[in-house]
């Protein structure tokens, strides 16, 4: 959603993805080695911020109720500016100049989401929306309410190896993750990518938009498999796990209580959604995603 949103405001002349990130945002990063970062960085998770246990998983989850009390401005500030409350030179952010490393960052979406919204002078959430209206979708981003109605429960095990449901909650970095969505609405979005920005024949999204989005950014650094590369956010990706090997294209992620994956095989026409109300823990529940998502992406091509 956020690559998306990235991709349009690029297309719309508003955002220069190689343009210094200080061009365009409210905030001022404290960028640890004075080295300016873009926003391609931030998409292509090469900006070296880092999500630490006492930041991003201590403060940037909020349990009880989908709004967390900081604002998304206000976590970022904490966590990336000088004097900031939660502001740690050395453990949020890696070492080696931008662009040379790749390391996933929650943080570092968030950051791309205020740069979006800062960029074409729009709260990002509204922004997005209005990228992603076309598509139809049946939900929207999670910290504006409640969870919406058929939402499933979201489960979690206790200390002893039982579900418990989760109450509500929501993210102070909520561009990374906090977006309901059903699984027909991940399959519509694959879809849409995978047809150039045609869904069953019909132009939702611009295909230079969807070029944007797909077309790599960084491949073969270190973090990253020899045949792996990333566009905004979107990546051409190999999942592996013991003998399991897959080679993806798309995204896939998680929260307490909720695990998704959304890909294409890549290099054919064959894309799955998988989503869960809950994460797969334990070496059992990763061989049976393992198999499942195998099985997805080797079901026969459709007419």
């Amino acid at each position: 959603m956020v690559g998306l949103a990235g991709a349009q405001a690029i297309h719309d002349g508003a955002l220069d993805p190689a343009a210094p990130l200080s061009d365009y945002l409210s905030l001022d990063v404290a960028w640890p080695d004075g080295v300016a970062r873009s926003f391609t960085h931030l998409a292509t998770h090469t900006s070296g911020i880092l999500d630490t246990d006492a930041g991003y998983e201590e403060v940037g989850y909020h349990f009880g109720a989908t709004t967390h009390p900081m604002s998304l401005e206000g976590f970022l500030s904490a966590y990336l500016t000088e004097g900031g409350g939660l502001y740690d030179a050395d453990a949020n952010f890696g070492e080696g100049p931008p662009g040379s490393r790749y390391d996933y960052s929650n943080i570092a979406t968030g950051l791309a989401g205020q740069a979006i919204g800062d960029a074409v002078g729009e709260d990002f959430a509204a922004y997005s929306a209005r990228v992603l209206a076309p598509l139809a979708l049946s939900a929207g981003w999670g910290h504006l309410g409640p969870a919406p109605d058929g939402a499933a429960t979201l489960y979690s095990r206790d200390e002893a190896g039982d579900l418990e449901a989760l109450p509500p909650y929501g993210l102070a970095t909520w561009p990374d993750g906090q977006f309901n969505a059903s699984a027909r609405d991940l399959a519509k979005l694959l879809a849409t990518v995978m047809g150039g920005g045609r869904y069953e024949g019909v132009p939702l999204i611009a295909p230079e938009v969807i070029a944007l989005l797909t077309s790599p950014r960084a491949a073969g650094l270190d973090g990253m498999d020899d045949d792996d590369e990333v566009g905004l956010f979107w990546s051409t990706e190999t999942l592996s796990y013991g003998i399991w090997r897959l080679h993806l294209e798309g995204h896939s992620g998680g929260d307490p209580g909720v695990f998704t994956m959304m890909y294409r095989t890549a290099g054919t026409d064959t894309g799955f959604v998988l989503m869960l109300n809950g994460e797969p823990e334990g070496l059992f529940a990763l061989i049976r995603l393992a198999r499942i998502a195998t099985l997805l992406s080797e079901m026969p091509e459709g007419p």
